[in-house]
C-alpha cells in the first residue's frame, strides 16, 4: 500500500489502530458506556471498523467526499449539529444501526469537550486529505504557463463548494 497517496492517508486517518478516528470514537463510546450514558457497546465500533477496513481506500475517500462535501463548512465551523444531522450522509454505506449509534453519541451532552476537539481535528484532517485527493484526481498540469486540469471528470463537480477558509487552516 502506498501510504503517500491521499486515499491511503485518508484510510489510515480513519482506521489506524493507534490513533485513528474509529479508535477515538471507540474510546468515547467506552467512556460513555462505563458511565451508563449510552447503551452503545464499544464492540459495535469494532464491527464498524471491520467494515471500513474492507473498503478500498479510493472507495472510502470517494464515499466520504460525495456524501460530505456539502457539509465541509459545518466541519470548518465545528458545528455540533453536523454529527447529528449528517451522519447518514457522511457514513453512507454503513448499516443504519451503526449510523444511528454514531448519531446517538452526540444527541446528548455527555461527550467531553476534549473528545469533541479531537474529533474535529480528525474530521478537519479528513476534509484536507479529501481536497488533496480531489486535486490529484484532476491531474493538475501547466498549459501555457497556467494551471489546468487534465482530468475534468471528477465526480459531478465535487469541490466547487469548498469553503475558501480550508486553504488557510
Amino acid at each position: 500500500m502506498d501510504k503517500s497517496k491521499p486515499s491511503h492517508r485518508f484510510k489510515q486517518t480513519i482506521c489506524d489502530t493507534e490513533n485513528g478516528t474509529v479508535l477515538l470514537i471507540k474510546d468515547i463510546v467506552a467512556d460513555l458506556h462505563s458511565r451508563n450514558k449510552t447503551d452503545i457497546h464499544p464492540n459495535l465500533i469494532d464491527i464498524a471498523n471491520s467494515l471500513l477496513q474492507a473498503f478500498e481506500p479510493e472507495r472510502l475517500v470517494d464515499n466520504f467526499i460525495e456524501k460530505s462535501y456539502e457539509h465541509w463548512d459545518e466541519i470548518a465551523s465545528h458545528s455540533h449539529k453536523f454529527f447529528v444531522n449528517n451522519a447518514a450522509d457522511v457514513f453512507y454505506g454503513l448499516p443504519e444501526k451503526y449510523i444511528e449509534s454514531f448519531r446517538e453519541l452526540f444527541r446528548g451532552k455527555h461527550v467531553v469537550e476534549e473528545d469533541l476537539s479531537d474529533l474535529w481535528i480528525h474530521f478537519t484532517s479528513m476534509v484536507k486529505i479529501s481536497i488533496h485527493y480531489i486535486h490529484e484526481s484532476r491531474e493538475p498540469k501547466l498549459v501555457n504557463g497556467k494551471p489546468a486540469y487534465s482530468n475534468t471528470n471528477y465526480n459531478s463537480g465535487v469541490g466547487k463548494g469548498v469553503p475558501l477558509g480550508w486553504s488557510r487552516q
